[in-house]
């Protein structure tokens, strides 16, 4: 292969085009980071943990409890079961309650949407890194004298 013809190839790698992606990419997840943890830091208290519910339902549902009835519709004291069943049915019946667990939701969809974004982003980059690994290898091949 000639020096002409390697030339060619060369340009045909579009290497700049690679490289310029690749910071792109690289700024485009970096501002993606930022507003995911910014995002994270608004909503703090409405990121549901592990165990289930953020710290703001678990508070509402805490005063709630603390309000609930003594007596069972048939004057006795309710039991632990018929308490429980009473704190279910007001993430139903209690309107704050039921804010804050659609906002719960809300954030934990948001977050989700981030993490994938985020993922995607981070696959690109490592496409477009190995393109150029894969590039370099080429051109040391062309450069040799074989």
């Amino acid at each position: 292969m000639n020096l002409k013809e390697k030339e060619e190839l060369l340009r045909a790698f579009k290497i700049p085009a690679v490289v310029k992606e690749i910071e792109e990419l690289g700024q485009s997840l970096n501002e993606m980071e930022k507003a995911w943890l910014d995002y994270t830091r608004e909503h703090a208290d409405s990121i549901g943990r592990r165990d289930g519910d953020c710290e703001l339902v678990k508070v509402i549902e805490a005063e709630l409890l603390l309000k609930a009835p003594e007596l069972n519709e048939q004057g006795k004291k309710f039991t632990v079961v018929e308490k429980e069943a009473w704190l279910t049915r007001q993430r139903v019946e209690n309107l704050n309650l039921k804010v804050e667990l659609e906002e719960q939701r809300s954030v934990g969809f948001q977050l989700e949407c981030y993490r994938i974004d985020l993922d995607n982003a981070k696959r690109r980059l490592n496409l477009l890194m190995s393109l150029l690994r894969v590039r370099e290898v080429q051109i040391r091949f062309l450069g040799s004298e074989v």
